[in-house]
């Protein structure tokens, strides 16, 4: 199995690579002195992080040059997007000179997808830039190469289908679902589960929060939202349940400059209502000045999400440690990335995964407070 990552995607892909490493280490823990050995060379002869040179030139034109031979290997690519112009142009790239070097196949590993709300013509004159990128994903593979992309839930599904060829996507709800039952067990243990609920922030996200809350047995909500225009959001809220000392979570795809999040959590939160968050995608971008940390943080919401995007600066995972969690998606990654190199199947995995949290088995990988470093968490322990 040889992995390539983009230069956004270096810290996930060694984390991942440690997860490989744990696997492989636990499955044969019980071995002698020369077996260790002969462990030990299979794993470097079988799991390959690729050696590469990425640098930007003068001009900021990029420079992809790959220094391990890929000739007739199944090539893994795992790209994040620090900046989505020039890591998803990094990745076109990458992709050509794969399979300019002979690489059998190519899978694409996208932990978000670029431009994937520019979905459909929603007024005169505009790009469908979402579709743009899956066929630019196609292209760069050359004929027939790109064998399948992976991804973390997309803000539609459907838009798997501007794809021709197998789309897996992912959900980190049963991560979510595992975290929270342990941190609101007493208030789950209740016969009726009265005390918990989960809230979509609007009618597009309740897929989401029926799925999250089905996990965790408990009601879900929808609360009522309108657009007036582009980037502007007027909200009207209605909830027909009484929320006052409830423990409540948000739950979204992503969050982008946090106006969809922050009345409503207000909102519930003036009504009495202990209010959690989560998100799978932490855009976190800001809007006329203020960020969205500067928005979300004053709320008291405790937010938990993903690695899916790098940290925006090192250390940010310890300045926002107080109120932020981050849960690693490196274990499902690995395990995806497993199933793909041998055939085996996504679903099955996707099903033991629920099953898990049913058992409250379902142990979660989340980064220590210095943001450095990911381990496996005893759920009894938070």
């Amino acid at each position: 199995m040889v992995i390539v990552s983009g230069r956004s995607a270096d810290k996930f892909a060694s984390v991942l690579m440690k997860k490989f490493h744990e696997r492989a280490d636990k499955e044969f823990h019980d071995i002698n002195e020369k077996n260790k050995q002969l462990l030990q060379h299979i794993k470097k002869k079988n799991l390959i992080l690729a050696d590469k040179i990425i640098k930007q030139h003068n001009d900021g034109e990029l420079f992809v040059q790959l220094k391990t031979n890929i000739r007739n290997k199944d090539v893994h690519v795992i790209q994040t997007f620090a900046d989505k112009n020039r890591d998803l142009m990094e990745l076109f790239i990458i992709n050509d000179a794969l399979n300019r070097a002979g690489a059998n196949s190519i899978t694409n590993y996208l932990l978000y997808v670029p431009y994937q709300r520019q979905d459909k013509k929603d007024d005169g004159r505009v790009a469908i830039s979402a579709k743009l990128i899956f066929n630019l994903l196609k292209e760069s593979c050359g004929i027939g190469k790109l064998k399948r992309i992976v991804t973390f839930d997309l803000h539609a599904r459907q838009a798997q289908a501007h794809f021709d060829g197998p789309v897996d996507e992912i959900r980190a709800m049963p991560l979510f679902a595992s975290y929270y039952r342990d941190i609101l067990k007493a208030q789950l243990a209740q016969k009726d589960k009265e005390l918990v609920a989960v809230i979509s922030p609007d009618a597009g996200s309740a897929k989401r929060a029926e799925y999250l809350a089905r996990l965790l047995g408990v009601r879900y909500h929808v609360l009522d939202k309108k657009r007036t225009s582009h980037g502007e959001t007027a909200f009207n809220f209605v909830l027909d349940w009484d929320c006052k000392g409830k423990h409540v979570i948000m739950c979204d795809d992503m969050i982008d400059t946090g106006g969809s999040m922050v009345a409503p959590i207000n909102f519930l939160k003036s009504r009495g209502a202990i209010v959690y968050a989560c998100c799978t995608h932490p855009l976190l971008s800001p809007k006329a000045g203020m960020s969205t940390e500067q928005k979300l943080a004053p709320t008291g919401v405790h937010l938990l999400t993903t690695d899916s995007l790098p940290e925006k600066h090192k250390g940010y995972f310890k300045e926002h440690s107080r109120w932020v969690d981050v849960i690693s998606l490196a274990f499902d990654m690995a395990k995806v990335m497993y199933c793909n190199q041998i055939g085996d199947s996504v679903s099955l995995f996707i099903d033991k995964t629920e099953k898990l949290i049913a058992k409250e088995a379902l142990d979660i990988n989340i980064y220590d407070v210095e943001g450095e470093d990911v381990k496996q968490i005893d759920l009894n322990g938070l």
